[in-house]
């Protein structure tokens, strides 16, 4: 079909406005980059459940819970390893590329590579020599030491990876961040295989995910030195270590505020739970998460399309883009959010007959994935717009939320607590978002797509 016969076939005024949003520059652009965003992250959220499936049908929920227990605390470690530098690269490349400065680009990333690797080394030395304390003290779980152990090793290849993807994808390279984003678990699907023909132990989920990630380090790196052009401009003397983490230590406080909001839960279970529960959690937590890949791929091109705009000062194309991007987000994960909701029971009894006794839960977490599919991305609007600090007080706010309300549900109520908590904190901070979103900027990004038959209220409008 012909894109004339295609126009004569749609009703004229739909056809007129697909014409109009077809020739808006910057609707193209997030809509070619979100789909393409989206399709890659589809196909990267395929590859990490039949990582979890893999785990869970070969070694059980036992091992799932470890796996992520595991997990919880390597993510820790990364956040202290990161420093914030890969979101202040995602930043800064996105704003010196639009103005051709390769050259500063260039000096941001060799600055944050000599911070980040001695941290690192250092980190991963520290973690492997209290993880005995970790376990006993912290988890009352002596035996899960070894795993912390060999989660260690990863904290100093996830942070290259980490940076290499964001900086690729400040600089619109989002087909390569897509695919870096979900290598790890591709390449530990592949050793993880190998391993279990040799063995049972609940310690190769892990060993196989840090191979997985070293993997991903290497290839990160080989695509960073592919696509940064070289530049004979030198920048170096320009760009000061102050502003560097000046930028980078606020980014970092609200990446981890959002990691304790994400992740307590599945700390708290398991200090209070056995590691069983920590694992049908996980694979909750996992499966509600399937409806956050439109909001994830994009966010992935809008970040830099916002800082971007953001250093033009065209409030005016921001505020635009803002908008289309939480139509897009809306519309992407409705069908696979409703999906999930009619379902429950089925779609995590593919991961074995214990993990149904998580329906209840994973139900409650798909409400707070819906409030966050509403309001947009807001977080990312915030972050680059230089309310960096802003946002990080209302994620702090809600992660102090989520703790105490998880140390009230949990004992009491298990993994239908963890839920409950997880999904009021996170309603909390997106309404918070949209709240200062519309103080700073005149307009909200909320989108409700049946507002004209609500009395025609415009929830977008400023």
């Amino acid at each position: 079909m012909t894109p004339w016969s295609l126009r004569k076939a749609l009703p004229a005024g739909f056809a007129q406005k697909l014409e109009r949003k077809l020739k808006d520059a910057h609707y193209l652009e997030l809509l070619k980059g979100g789909y393409t965003a989206f399709v890659l992250k589809t196909a990267g959220g395929i590859v990490g459940y039949l990582l979890a499936l893999l785990i869970t049908r070969t070694l059980g929920a036992f091992s799932m819970g470890v796996f992520a227990l595991s997990l919880t605390v390597l993510n820790i470690g990364g956040l202290a390893g990161k420093l914030g530098l890969n979101s202040m690269l995602l930043k800064l490349a996105a704003e010196y590329s639009a103005l051709g400065r390769w050259d500063l680009i260039k000096a941001v990333h060799a600055k944050a590579m000599r911070i980040m690797v001695p941290l690192n080394i250092l980190l991963s030395a520290l973690l492997f020599l209290f993880a005995p304390l970790l376990a006993g003290r912290l988890f009352h779980k002596p035996e899960i030491a070894a795993h912390l152990r060999i989660a260690a090793v990863a904290l100093l290849p996830a942070a290259i990876h980490a940076l290499n993807s964001e900086g690729l994808r400040g600089i619109k390279k989002i087909r390569e961040f897509s695919s870096l984003v979900e290598l790890p678990n591709l390449f530990a699907i592949g050793a993880l295989s190998v391993l279990l023909l040799f063995s049972r132990s609940s310690r190769l989920p892990v060993a196989a995910y840090v191979l997985g990630v070293a993997a991903a380090a290497l290839v990160s790196q080989v695509l960073w030195a592919r696509h940064s052009p070289s530049s004979n401009q030198g920048a170096r003397a320009g760009i000061s270590n102050g502003r560097l983490m000046g930028l980078a230590v606020p980014m970092m406080l609200s990446t981890s505020a959002l990691f304790i909001m994400h992740w307590t839960d599945t700390l708290m279970l398991g200090i209070y739970r056995p590691e069983a529960e920590v694992g049908v959690f996980n694979i909750c937590s996992k499966v509600s998460s399937v409806t956050s890949m439109a909001i994830i791929s994009v966010n992935t091109i809008a970040a830099p399309k916002f800082a971007e705009l953001w250093g033009k000062r065209d409030i005016a194309s921001l505020r635009k883009v803002v908008r289309q991007s939480t139509k897009l987000i809306f519309w992407a994960s409705a069908p696979v959010l409703l999906a999930i909701t009619l379902l429950p029971g089925p779609i995590l009894g593919l991961f074995g007959g214990e993990f149904r006794s998580g329906s209840r839960a994973l139900l409650i977490l798909l409400l707070g994935r819906f409030v966050n599919s509403l309001c947009g991305p807001v977080g990312i609007l915030l972050t680059v717009t230089e309310r960096q600090k802003l946002f990080q007080n209302i994620i702090f706010l809600a992660a102090a939320l989520n703790i105490g309300l998880n140390l009230v549900l949990i004992p009491r109520y298990g993994i239908t607590g963890a839920s409950m908590a997880s999904t009021i904190s996170t309603v909390l901070w997106n309404f918070t978002c949209v709240y200062f979103v519309r103080a700073h900027f005149r307009f909200t990004t909320i989108y409700l797509p049946f507002r004209r038959f609500a009395g025609g209220v415009k929830t977008q409008g400023a």
